[in-house]
């Protein structure tokens, strides 16, 4: 996933190596001229380099002070609720059903993004995600391809299938998406959520 301002990335890491050089050869008081126990040392600047990595992947790459000019994946992670409206028709009555309320929740850490989708009827889960970013352009679009399985008491006339969503994340606070999906079914259609809260549900029940 594309998550970086790699110009930011490398500058941060050239000038992190040094300051974290320096900072260690001045508590051990090696001398800082190109020396052998200078470069001796590395080793242990990998290290502390390589743990706050680790923390700024598992935490830290969500705090606000990082984003936009270092990470600039839009963090979506949380519960969202709104509406999916299909354009499928009724061949007997000719009409289209209601708007159906769904549930939308985003698990989002630095490697990776999946999401569960729950209406009444049905539960859906991600099994591929990521952002499109449009070139010279703001609009940033969340897109997860997804399989579905609805409830048993529906089975009847709702069947398994598999499909995709292409949202586009607007709002000042990048708190709304909405966008189109298509399914294997060949059915298509629309949603339009809103972020609700940072816990995670994990039924539409619970949400409700």
């Amino acid at each position: 996933m594309n998550k970086a301002n790699a110009k930011a990335y490398i500058w941060i890491i050239v000038i992190s190596t040094v300051v974290i050089w320096a900072l260690v050869l001045y508590l051990l008081d090696v001398e800082f001229k190109g020396t052998i126990e200078a470069i001796k040392k590395l080793p242990l600047v990998v290290t502390i380099e390589a743990i706050i990595w680790l923390m700024f992947t598992k935490w830290a790459w969500k705090w606000n002070c990082f984003q936009s000019w270092l990470v600039i994946e839009p963090i979506v992670e949380g519960t969202w609720m709104g509406t999916l409206k299909t354009t499928w028709v009724d061949p007997e009555s000719g009409v289209s059903p209601d708007d159906k309320a769904i549930v939308l929740t985003v698990k989002q850490d630095f490697y990776s993004i999946h999401c569960n989708i729950y209406t009444e009827e049905s539960m859906s889960h991600s099994y591929l995600g990521g952002f499109y970013y449009e070139e010279y352009s703001p609009v940033k679009r969340f897109i997860y391809t997804y399989t579905n399985k609805p409830k048993s008491g529906v089975q009847y006339r709702s069947e398994f299938h598999d499909g995709t969503a292409n949202l586009r994340i607007t709002g000042r606070n990048q708190n709304r998406m909405e966008g189109d999906y298509w399914t294997t079914r060949k059915s298509t259609g629309s949603i339009e959520i809103e972020f609700q809260c940072k816990e995670l549900v994990s039924s539409f029940g619970e949400a409700q």
